[in-house]
Parts: structure tokens; C-alpha cells; sequence
């Protein structure tokens, strides 16, 4: 279905430009009301939290891949880096699966999911940088591509309508959504209540997973590459119910979009195959059911991945787990392969989410 309509829509549909911003706009009514309401923002003090948390909040980790900060204007110029003064756009396709430092993606996502750029935007500097730098290649080409996978999701979302169900925590009107692609289904989830807060707190045993979940806590980011891993990490070696991993991501990610989220984890209607005992089934070549994806990803299949190989392929010099796990004070200098024996995520099984 998501393969259809992204051949769909790149066949037959057309990209409206963006909207120019106006020249000016009215001044706001002079009514001292209204203006007070206008000029105020409560503190976090205020909303509940203590000094101390607040303090800490404000405070960017230095281990981030990137200072994000709110607005349009921030949003234009982290774009403008990216594509035009590092010259990225040419070679996304093949730096896209980095996780150390802030080059290899674009890093839009948090601007898109609050609204300080639009996709229509990203869409025309996409071509103004392919007609100035006369280079249209595949790289090119797969930004645009996932943003049509974005609309997909959004879409997909809507095309369930709007329902009464109250939900709790997550977006009401999109899980309810995706509730109803999924159906009615009682999972037979084995993972215990310990082993998904060892998922979130990074403390696995397993390097790259640990590194990603501790990179998320810290900072509210995580790439591409890593959802795709503890997404199948939760899910198929430690057996935990997926909507667990969907409600931890939405709580941390500063991208968070209800839509990319929900549907992203769900990855098509095969989740239901999910519901299947975790421990049966085995990787295949893609075209099975194993098809659930994390947080803003692109649509891609996430198959029971091989961590230790995907550490491999992905961080062979052990750099990016090594930037994570050594500590904040730098205590460990290095980070040892896990062996066979070294899989405490194996212990003692539960039911989580039953």
C-alpha cells in the first residue's frame, strides 16, 4: 500500500510551491488583555518542575550531534548548512546510515514535526540546489523520497477517520487510528517489565543498542540507523511489546510526529504477524512479515536485525558506541564486543503488555 502510493504520487501528483511569507502583517488589537495573555509564558518552575531539573534542561549535552534550537530561522539555516555551504545533498544516499556527528542527515526532523519548515520548503531547496549545482543524482532524488513517506504515514492516519477512543499517553486520535489498521488481537508478548526498562535506560549489554537508547535519553535524537536496531532489538530479542517502544519514543524524540511515529513502528499492516510468539520466527529476505520500523524512518522494513553485524558495518571502529558508553566523565576508554556468552537481555521472561 505505502509502495503504491509513493508510485502514485511521484507519477501523477504535483508539488504546490511554497507559500511566499506576506510582507507585513496588522497590528494586533491595542487591548491591554489580549496583550497580557499575548506576553505570557508561565516558567518550568511554574509548570511543576524543580530547579535543579530545570537547570539541567537547559543545558545541551556536549555528546549531541547538534545544538537544536526552535524557530524558522534556525530551521532555513541548518538547512542552508547542510545542503548548500557542506555541500551534503550530492551524497545523502550514502552517508544517510551514519550515527556520529551531524553531517550524515539533514537533521530537519524536529524542525518539520513542530512546524518551523515546511516539506513544500525542503522540496524547492532540494531543486534550486539541483538546478545551481547541476547535480540531479539518486541522493538528491531520496530526500524528497522521504518526505513522500512522511505524507504516507499522515495519510494513512487519516484515511481512519477520527474516533471517540480515549487513549492514554499517546496521540488519541492516531494510535486509535492505527489501532484500527491493526485490529483486535490479544499478543502474547514475553518480555518482562526489566528488560524493557534496560531497553530505555541503555543498560542491555548490548553496545549499539546502548548507545543509541543512552544517545536518545540524553539528547531527544537518534539516527536513522539506530531506530531500526533497538526497534528490532525491543521487539525480537527481547520480545517486548512494540507499542512500549512507540510510547518511549514519543515521550523522548524531538522530532516526535504522532503519524511517523505510530505508523513507523507499525510498518504496514504485517505488524499483525507481530502477534505471532516472538521466538518462532527467523529473518527472511524482506518479504515476510517482519516489517516493524521505529520513529522517523523512512517506510524502510526492519527485519530481526544482527547487532553485532550491524556494529560491524556501521561503526567499525567502535566510535560511536565508544562516544556513548565510555561515560560522561570518560571512565571507559574502550568498549569490548559482547560475546555469545554476554546476552543479559536472555534472563528471566515476563509479560509486558499481555
Amino acid at each position: 500500500m505505502d509502495t503504491d502510493l509513493c508510485s502514485q504520487a511521484e507519477g501523477r501528483g504535483q508539488i504546490r510551491r511554497p507559500v511566499p511569507a506576506p510582507k507585513r502583517l496588522p497590528p494586533l488589537p491595542k487591548q491591554s488583555e489580549l496583550e497580557t495573555a499575548l506576553g505570557f509564558l508561565p516558567t518550568l518552575q511554574q509548570l511543576g518542575y524543580q530547579d535543579d531539573e530545570v537547570a539541567e534542561a537547559m543545558q545541551d549535552d556536549p555528546r549531541g550531534v547538534l545544538p537544536f534550537r526552535g524557530g524558522e530561522d534556525a530551521a532555513l539555516a541548518r538547512l542552508q548548512k547542510w545542503m548548500f555551504d557542506d555541500d551534503h545533498l550530492k551524497d545523502y544516499f550514502d552517508i544517510r546510515n551514519g550515527m556520529l556527528g551531524e553531517g550524515f542527515s539533514s537533521k530537519l526532523s524536529p524542525w518539520l514535526a513542530t512546524g518551523c519548515i515546511s516539506p513544500r520548503r525542503i522540496w524547492s531547496e532540494a531543486q534550486r540546489y539541483e538546478t545551481e549545482r547541476g547535480i540531479t543524482n539518486k541522493s538528491t532524488y531520496w530526500l524528497v523520497f522521504e518526505l513522500t513517506w512522511r505524507d504516507f504515514f499522515i495519510y494513512m492516519a487519516l484515511s481512519q477517520g477520527r474516533t471517540d477512543a480515549k487513549q492514554k499517553g499517546a496521540c488519541a486520535a492516531c494510535t486509535s487510528a492505527f489501532a484500527v489498521v491493526l485490529g483486535s488481537f490479544r499478543t502474547p508478548w514475553r518480555g518482562s517489565s526489566d528488560k524493557l526498562a534496560r531497553w530505555k535506560e541503555g543498560k542491555t549489554g548490548d553496545p549499539l543498542v546502548d548507545a543509541n537508547m543512552r544517545e536518545l535519553s540524553a539528547t531527544g535524537f537518534m539516527s536513522n540507523r539506530g531506530r531500526q536496531n533497538v526497534a528490532s532489538f525491543l521487539i525480537f530479542d527481547l520480545g517486548v511489546d512494540w507499542r512500549y517502544g512507540a510510547a518511549h519514543f514519543e515521550e523522548y524524540l524531538l522530532d516526535y510526529d504522532p503519524c511517523s511515529n505510530w505508523g513507523n513502528w507499525v510498518a504496514r499492516q504485517d505488524v499483525r504477524a507481530v502477534a505471532q510468539p516472538w521466538n518462532q520466527r527467523v529473518a527472511g529476505d524482506g518479504s515476510d512479515a517482519h516489517e516493524v520500523a521505529a520513529a522517523g524512518l523512512t517506510g524502510q522494513r526492519v527485519n530481526k536485525f544482527n547487532t553485532k553485524k550491524q556494529l560491524s558495518d556501521y561503526d567499525p571502529q567502535r566510535e560511536y558506541v565508544n562516544h556513548w558508553l565510555r561515560g560522561e566523565r570518560g571512565e571507559r576508554k574502550a568498549v569490548l564486543r559482547p560475546n555469545s556468552e554476554d546476552r543479559p537481555w536472555e534472563g528471566r521472561r515476563g509479560l509486558v503488555g499481555g
